[in-house]
């Protein structure tokens, strides 16, 4: 449901005029859609889910993800510490 609110704040922020303005608003409603579909057919989504783990385990090597979930942390970790560096 992380989505939902970026629907939202796509959707109803005051953005402006211009290019860029005009593309949040359609992902704002692609967003949007999407939170509907989620909601309406919740399966379809688990699937997805599912298709996407199971390419995972099946087809790439167990270090390849280790690396890539490392180096999401770290990621994760740089932008906390910008957040708070910025507070």
């Amino acid at each position: 449901m992380a989505i939902a609110p970026l629907a939202l704040a796509f959707l109803f922020l005051p953005l402006g005029d211009g290019g860029a303005a005009g593309f949040l608003r359609v992902l704002g409603w692609i967003f949007a859609a999407a939170v509907l579909w989620l909601w309406v057919l919740p399966g379809t989504y688990r699937l997805l889910a599912l298709m996407v783990v199971d390419y995972f385990e099946t087809s790439v090597d167990v270090g390849v993800v280790r690396i890539i979930g490392c180096v999401a942390v770290a990621i994760g970790g740089a932008m906390v510490y910008a957040g708070l560096f910025v507070l």
